[in-house]
């Protein structure tokens, strides 16, 4: 998970970046020097995160930022945030401004809050970030304001949902792994066989396999279609 928003945080800011902004922030990334995440998620938005309500308020030296984001991948160890927000008429969606920002962690006023622990998932490091009237410098905007709306659908969206189909594809994968492994070294005492040689255990391991199976496949299938820029990868998954 922590590398899969690296990779879609450095997307973000790639498409959008200005010589300077390559220079200063791709470059370490291209290194290795530096990690990057989205701050998109917000309490009351759901699985809508390009509806966030954090405030982007212009400054005579940029912007401000003030707002809470939360299950914030990296959250604490990313060297910068691509952190979002919207301007327009919220209540139709063809009006929504979407901007993005990309903000350093030293700068003041951002608080990293405890860590959001999910089930059996390893390298997360998830947690809740406060922008406290967070200065934002004007070459921190990446591309125009209220211009990234269609980006997050295009670009954003299928990488998000395929890292997270993949992430907890993962789990349910070791979560199977293990239970074939039980199953093979327990035996069943009254017939002096293993658990496995049981048709009703097999029955089910075979159940588990072909549910966990068929994701795998959408997933692969919606990866490929996204490495190859088919637009249809969205709908895959």
């Amino acid at each position: 998970m922590c590398f899969g928003m690296h990779v879609i945080a450095t997307a973000v800011i790639a498409a959008k970046a200005t010589r300077e902004q390559e220079l200063r922030l791709l470059v370490p990334i291209a290194k290795g020097e530096h990690i990057t995440t989205l701050a998109l998620s917000e309490s009351g938005s759901g699985v809508h995160f390009y509806l966030p309500r954090s405030e982007l308020r212009q400054t005579s030296e940029g912007f401000e930022i003030t707002g809470k984001k939360q299950f914030v991948t990296n959250a604490g160890y990313a060297d910068s945030y691509v952190v979002s927000r919207i301007g327009g008429d919220d209540s139709e969606f063809s009006s929504v401004e979407f901007s993005c920002v990309a903000v350093e962690r030293d700068e003041f006023g951002i608080t990293v809050s405890g860590r959001w622990e999910g089930l059996g998932m390893r390298g997360n490091a998830s947690r809740p970030i406060t922008f406290n009237q967070v200065k934002v410098h004007q070459a921190d905007l990446l591309g125009e304001v209220g211009d990234q709306i269609w980006y997050v659908f295009e670009v954003v969206a299928p990488y998000f949902l395929t890292a997270m189909a993949g992430t907890y594809l993962g789990i349910a994968l070791a979560a199977l792994d293990i239970a074939v492994e039980h199953v093979k070294s327990r035996n069943y005492e009254s017939l002096r066989e293993s658990l496995a040689d049981v048709p009703v255990i097999q029955h089910q391991i075979a159940e588990m396999w072909a549910k966990v199976e068929q994701p795998r496949q959408l997933v692969y299938r919606a990866a490929r279609l996204g490495d190859a820029g088919d637009p249809t990868a969205l709908t895959a998954i």
